[in-house]
C-alpha cells in the first residue's frame, strides 16, 4: 500500500514539475526578456535548472522502483516455477473414504446369452459446495456428487438421482426409512422423464457429470445432530447403457462421518457405507 502511495506521489509531482517547464518555456516565447532584465533571466535560468534536476531525479527514482519491483516479480515467479515443478513430479494425493460402487447388470430382452457390460459409470469424488459446506442450525448443507465415465465405451441414455438427507440413527428403522423414501423419489423422477420421453444424458469416455444435492439444517436438526441421534446421508443412484443396451445401475448410499469440521472440504470429509 506504502509504495501504491510513494508512486502516485512522484506521478503527481513530476506532473506539476513538467507542466511548470512548458508552462516556461511557452512564456519566454511568447514574451521575451530584453537585454536589462538580468534579475529575471536569472530566475528564469534557475526554475528551469531547478525543474530539469527534478524531473531528472523523478525518472531515476521510478526506474530504480521499477527496477526492484521486477527482480522481485522474476523471484516470485521463480520460486512459483520450482513449487509447480515439484507438484507436477510429487502430485498431492487426495482420498475420498467412500465405500466401492455396487454396480447391478441387466440383460437386455431377447438376449439368453451371459451380459457383459462395457460401459461403466463410477462415483468421484464428493465435493462440499463452497458456502454450504457448514453444519450449523439454520444451514443448508451441500454436496457435488461426481458421476464418472472411466471405461472404454460411451455410456448411453444415463439418468441419475441423488439426495442427501438427516436420518434418524437412535433405531434401525431409520436407515430403512431413508432408503425407502429415497427409491420412491427417485422412481417418481424417473417416471416423469419416461412420461414425458426426456432422452437420458450420454457420457463420454473419460468424462464426468455433476450433481449437487442439499440439505437445510434446522435448530432443531442440529440439536439432534450434536448429540449423535440423527447423521448426515447421501444417497446416489445412475442407470445407463452400453452400445449393445446392457443396462448398468449404479446404487450407493453412505453416512458423512462425525465430527464435521467447519468448513467441509474434499480432503477432511470422511464417508462411511450404509448398513
Amino acid at each position: 500500500m506504502l509504495g501504491i502511495v510513494i508512486d502516485v506521489l512522484l506521478a503527481l509531482l513530476l506532473v506539476l514539475a513538467t507542466t511548470r517547464m512548458a508552462y516556461l518555456g511557452v512564456h519566454v516565447t511568447l514574451h521575451p526578456l530584453g537585454e536589462e532584465d538580468h534579475k529575471q533571466k536569472t530566475r528564469m535560468k534557475r526554475q528551469i535548472i531547478a525543474l530539469a534536476v527534478i524531473i531528472g531525479l523523478i525518472t531515476v527514482v521510478q526506474g530504480i522502483r521499477n527496477g526492484l519491483s521486477t527482480a522481485k516479480l522474476d523471484e516470485a515467479l521463480a520460486k512459483l516455477d520450482i513449487h509447480v515443478g515439484d507438484v507436477a513430479k510429487n502430485p498431492p494425493r487426495v482420498e475420498v473414504n467412500v465405500p466401492p460402487a455396487q454396480v447391478i447388470i441387466q440383460q437386455p430382452a431377447g438376449n439368453r446369452s451371459a451380459p457383459s457390460l462395457e460401459a461403466f459409470l463410477q462415483l468421484g469424488p464428493i465435493i462440499p459446495i463452497d458456502g454450504q459446506n457448514r453444519v450449523a442450525a439454520n444451514e443448508t448443507l451441500g454436496f457435488q456428487v461426481v458421476f464418472e465415465n472411466k471405461s472404454t465405451q460411451l455410456a448411453l441414455d444415463t439418468h441419475n438421482w441423488e439426495e442427501v438427507m438427516l436420518v434418524d440413527v437412535t433405531t434401525p428403522a431409520g436407515e430403512k426409512e431413508a432408503r425407502q423414501r429415497f427409491k420412491k423419489d427417485r422412481l417418481r423422477a424417473h417416471e416423469e422423464s419416461i412420461k414425458a420421453k426426456a432422452q437420458g444424458k450420454t457420457i463420454g469416455i473419460g468424462q464426468q457429470y455433476y450433481k449437487n444435492t442439499q440439505v437445510p439444517i434446522t435448530q432443531l436438526d442440529y440439536d439432534s445432530m450434536t448429540q449423535g441421534k440423527k447423521r448426515v446421508m447421501l444417497q446416489a443412484w445412475a442407470s445407463w447403457k452400453d452400445s449393445s443396451g446392457t443396462i448398468g445401475v449404479l446404487d450407493e448410499c453412505w453416512y458423512v462421518d462425525p465430527p464435521y469440521p467447519s468448513p467441509l472440504t474434499i480432503s477432511n470429509t470422511k464417508f462411511s457405507a450404509c448398513k
